[in-house]
């Protein structure tokens, strides 16, 4: 039996989801549901830009520009989630106000789609 690879993606955010290995005529399914792309692409550094539908492409996932100043995450580029520890938080695009109540080092973790996941830590005296 002939088999290919293909990579699946979310048809409204381009973001690469997995990768199938199977026969090209079986792949008409998957089309129902998600963009399809022949080859093997990895969503941790690369999504789809469908800014032209009829003709996606893929390119590498750009670098946030976040940074930390004392307990203040800046320049969020859009909307995503803020991991503080083993907590999540809806974040807002801009800057925010990290409003930790109790001393310790606190492990955070960004992700805006579709930037790359921004990473970092903040004491608290």
């Amino acid at each position: 039996m002939n088999e290919a690879t293909f990579t699946l993606y979310h048809p409204a955010t381009g973001q690469i989801l997995q990768t199938v290995v199977a026969p090209p005529s079986s792949m008409d399914a998957y089309r129902l549901s998600y963009g399809v792309l022949d080859g093997t692409y990895n969503g941790d550094t690369h999504y789809v830009d469908l800014s032209d539908p009829e003709n996606p492409v893929v390119v590498a996932r750009p670098a946030s520009s976040i940074a930390l100043s004392g307990t203040v995450l800046q320049n969020v580029p859009v909307a995503g989630q803020l991991h503080i520890d083993a907590e999540v938080y809806d974040l807002l695009a801009g800057d925010t106000q990290l409003d930790l109540p109790y001393p310790g080092t606190y492990k955070l973790r960004v992700e805006c789609w579709p930037y790359l996941p921004w990473e970092g830590e903040v004491v608290v005296p």
